[in-house]
């Protein structure tokens, strides 16, 4: 299509020897002006002081070209975009990156200032550029050239106007403020017995869809719709997270899950005697498979009252107790317990063991 734009060039070039070429008024100007990341390239006649002869001159303008240079930032992101009320038949711009050359070419039937003012198009710095890319665009000197109907081409003196900047510029959305949602989750917390039935957890008030998620796997398993199965002794936490939506904010609840180990059997062979020194008893009982083990007491038969005393050992079978209440007989009773994985299994209380006076 610019091979037709060069053929008119060269046969307005031929018509110079035959025709003496019009002289145009002064006051042309071409106009940039810089809208972000655009320019509207514009060519405004002037609007007084024209003959009706230089008028005419005008309105037989067929044909232009027009040179631009973009003279620093991001070269590598401009283009031109003709405007809408152009009809002509050849509409190009030729843009060399390397050198920040742009050139506008229109040829047609159309008069293009028949409104005396000729709005050409924009120069654009594509928004692909980034965030505060920026380009400065210049028109270049001497460069505007025009072919009449008759073909006679024409460089025209005009008003340069000066460097424009083009900006991308991204704008942030504003935040918008959320609601908190509030869900509730039943039951709060879940204790199993090993190889226990599978329970499922119920949230209400939720906001968008629920996900779950256990930090341990291997203790119990968590499904999509909150179902858990126990699987080994442990402690593990289940994560259940309510996505929210466009009202409101994403909600994290938490469930921590129980699987206590088997409990240990029942230890027998309790006794009790009192200690040589003030306010102490003697407890021994028969050892069991357990991690440690534990002692009450209370002054009276009906356990009501009780100091509970740990023994954290597995191999301990005895335990000398310390300010025992004196004068008085003692009722005492040892259970074992098995801790695995941070969950803990008591067994049964032993018969009870009555002690003989404590001494004063």
């Amino acid at each position: 299509m610019v091979k037709k734009w060069i053929k008119r060039m060269g046969l307005a070039a031929g018509c110079i020897l035959a025709y003496a070429l019009p002289a145009y008024a002064a006051g042309e100007s071409v106009s940039l002006e810089a809208k972000g990341n655009e320019a509207v390239v514009s060519l405004e006649l002037p609007a007084e002081g024209v003959s009706d002869n230089e008028t005419a001159n005008y309105d037989r303008i067929h044909s232009l070209q027009l040179g631009m240079k973009i003279t620093s930032g991001s070269r590598e992101h401009i283009s031109f975009v003709f405007d809408e009320g152009i009809t002509s038949d050849v509409k190009e711009y030729r843009y060399q990156q390397e050198t920040g050359s742009l050139n506008v070419y229109i040829s047609g039937q159309q008069n293009l200032f028949e409104n005396k003012k000729l709005v050409i198009g924009k120069v654009v710095l594509d928004s692909k550029a980034g965030n505060n890319a920026a380009a400065s665009v210049q028109v270049v000197e001497d460069s505007l050239k025009t072919v009449n109907a008759a073909y006679n081409m024409q460089n025209m003196k005009v008003r340069m106007p000066e460097a424009v900047q083009l900006e991308v510029k991204t704008s942030t959305p504003p935040a918008v403020t959320k609601k908190v949602q509030n869900p509730t989750v039943k039951p709060a917390k879940l204790t199993f017995k090993l190889g226990g039935k599978a329970q499922t957890l119920k949230v209400t008030g939720a906001k968008g869809s629920l996900k779950y998620s256990i930090d341990k796997p291997k203790v119990a398993s968590v499904n999509s719709k909150g179902r858990v199965t126990p699987k080994a002794a442990g402690k593990a936490l289940i994560k259940i997270v309510a996505s929210g939506n466009s009202t409101y904010r994403a909600r994290t609840m938490r469930v921590w899950v129980t699987v206590k180990p088997n409990a240990p059997s029942r230890v027998t062979n309790v006794k009790v005697a009192a200690g040589q020194k003030k306010g102490r008893m003697k407890v021994t009982w028969k050892k069991t498979s357990a991690t440690g083990y534990q002692i009450r007491y209370s002054r009276q038969s009906t356990m009501k009252k009780t100091t509970v005393v740990n023994v954290p050992r597995a191999s301990a079978k005895a335990k000398t107790v310390k300010k025992v209440p004196s004068n008085r007989r003692v009722y005492v009773q040892v259970r074992a317990y098995r801790t695995k994985n941070g969950a803990t299994s008591y067994g049964k209380w032993s018969k009870k063991a009555v002690s003989d006076k404590i001494i004063k």
